[in-house]
């Protein structure tokens, strides 16, 4: 017999953004937990330079993928937000996301 064990984790589990500079190797968490941190991390997009090193992380600030963490930034903000009306008021469902198992091996 095979078994296959999955792990899903709920919008409302996701406490922040983890962010990498590869240049210096500098970590930093931008935490979703409060209002003020939700302020925060959308102002994550609008740092184009590590902290830490003063590397740029875009080549432009009309980058697509720029455009694209912001509008993921605000997603998860809003999406945590209306999350809580799942499951109520005539939403019949609710939503979790699937994530790599440790066994998998991380998804490149």
């Amino acid at each position: 017999m095979t078994t296959e064990t999955q792990t899903f984790i709920s919008l409302g589990d996701i406490r922040g953004i983890h962010v990498h500079c590869t240049s210096c190797e500098a970590q930093m968490l931008v935490s979703l937990t409060t209002e003020k941190a939700q302020s925060q991390a959308q102002s994550l997009t609008h740092r184009f330079k590590c902290p830490h090193c003063n590397c740029e992380w875009f080549a432009s600030v009309n980058d697509s993928r720029l455009a694209a963490l912001e509008n993921f930034v605000k997603s998860i903000i809003e999406m945590q937000d209306r999350s809580k009306e799942f499951g109520t008021d005539g939403v019949n469902l609710t939503i979790t996301l699937q994530i790599v198992n440790e066994s998998e091996g991380p998804r490149e």
